[in-house]
């Protein structure tokens, strides 16, 4: 039988993957900054992050400013990957989706 080539590393991910972890808990309560775009996410990719997973958000279904924010950020590192929680109300039904997963990008 035949044997496959060897596979090459691919080029859409970074040859020397960074993890980085921050913590936006204090005083036992959530504790976001006022400016996502200027104060939460650039920090991660100056380090050469460029995936940043979240499981918090707001209780709110509208398209927010932090939305508009984490668009903004989005829109303008386009090689900067931002993957939101949906939401943790799934009883509310269309309501389920709070913001930041409320953004568009």
């Amino acid at each position: 039988p035949r044997r496959a080539p060897p596979r090459r590393p691919s080029t859409a991910w970074r040859p020397r993957p960074r993890s980085f972890f921050d913590d936006i808990f204090a005083n036992d309560d959530l504790m976001p900054p006022d400016d996502l775009d200027a104060d939460l996410y650039p920090i991660p990719y100056r380090h050469g992050a460029v995936v940043r997973s979240e499981s918090w958000g707001g209780d709110s279904f509208f398209y927010t400013v932090p939305a508009m924010e984490t668009d903004k950020f989005a829109h303008e590192h386009r090689e900067f990957l931002m993957v939101w929680a949906a939401g943790n109300e799934g009883d509310l039904g269309m309501f389920t989706i709070g913001s930041r997963a409320t953004g568009k990008n």
